[in-house]
């Protein structure tokens, strides 16, 4: 059997797509004189008596996906779990431009700030968004 080369198989592939190319040019179908026509009715018609009241099903309650719904609890979504730092490691670095650079541990950001509470909502990118009370301190205290 004689090996086929690189020119021998461009010539098969030409081939091909011209033979595909005139089988797609061809005479269209002809169309049937049955298919496309009005059929008319073997029996004559009847008008159907409405259902009883208790087959017809209650309505689905409606679910909005999106939108500013309030989710309850919050839903956290993660590639990988990271284990949280001890209290005795933790740290909080304020620096850059700043006039007083500090470093916070956690111990001392309970104690010496002063604790605030505001009620805010949380967007997502995924569309849903939830409201919450978040604690915490504030800039301010920081600086």
């Amino acid at each position: 059997m004689k090996r086929l080369g690189r020119r021998g198989f461009l010539r098969m592939v030409g081939a091909a797509g011209l033979g595909w190319l005139a089988a797609a040019c061809g005479a269209p179908p002809v169309p049937s004189p049955s298919l496309g026509s009005p059929s008319t009715p073997q029996a004559p018609l009847e008008v159907a008596s409405p259902p009883p009241p208790s087959a017809i099903p209650s309505p689905t309650p409606t679910r909005r996906p999106l939108g500013n719904a309030n989710v309850p609890g919050m839903y956290v979504r993660y590639f990988q779990p990271f284990y949280p730092p001890t209290r005795e490691e933790w740290r909080l670095e304020v620096s850059g431009l700043v006039e007083r650079p500090r470093t916070f541990r956690f111990e001392e950001i309970r104690s010496e700030m002063p604790k605030v509470t505001r009620e805010a909502r949380l967007k997502c990118v995924e569309c849903w968004s939830a409201r919450r009370t978040w604690g915490g301190f504030t800039y301010e205290a920081l600086a």
